[in-house]
């Protein structure tokens, strides 16, 4: 399966990036900023990498083609950790979201469960919200809710 556009907003501009940090208007270039977790990240939720240079900024052409490059990872996750057929594209786009921002090689309580079962439970994404320190999120909070909500209704909702 593939991302929805309507999945990609939803990760991309609804949680990546949804006030548009390091966005110039001006210039309309996008420029490095600290996530908030002391992560430099450009666009969409992209961490930069040793060696790359975004001192000149970067279009928002850019912008999409380096998130879907850097979603391309976590549709990989999913596709090739799911092994249970007939899962909905909401379904599909919450675990991608989720895997998105847990990372590739995260086996997460609402896979596991839906490789197990065939379906997912609230608590699945609502109990997977704290830091890779351990530390509780409000934000993350906030986002697995979401995640369920597109997982068990189909509605995407950004709004936080």
């Amino acid at each position: 399966m593939q991302l929805s556009d309507a999945g990609a907003d939803f990760i991309g501009k609804g949680y990546e990036n949804p006030a548009e940090k390091g966005f110039n208007a001006k210039l309309n270039l996008y420029f490095q900023y600290d996530d908030g977790y002391g992560t430099q990240t450009i666009g969409y939720g992209h961490a930069v990498k040793d060696g790359e240079d975004f001192s000149k900024g970067i279009s928002p052409d850019q912008v999409r083609s380096m998130f879907k490059a850097d979603s391309a990872e976590a549709v990989g996750a999913v596709n090739g950790m799911t092994c249970r057929t007939g899962m909905t594209q909401n379904q599909f786009d919450a675990l991608v979201s989720l895997q998105f921002n847990a990372g590739p090689h995260a086996y997460t309580p609402p896979l596991r469960d839906f490789n197990a079962t065939g379906s997912a439970k609230k608590s699945d994404f609502t109990g997977h919200y704290t830091t890779s320190g351990g530390v509780p999120s409000r934000g993350l909070a906030i986002r697995r809710a979401a995640e369920w909500r597109i997982f068990s209704t189909g509605v995407y909702d950004a709004s936080h």
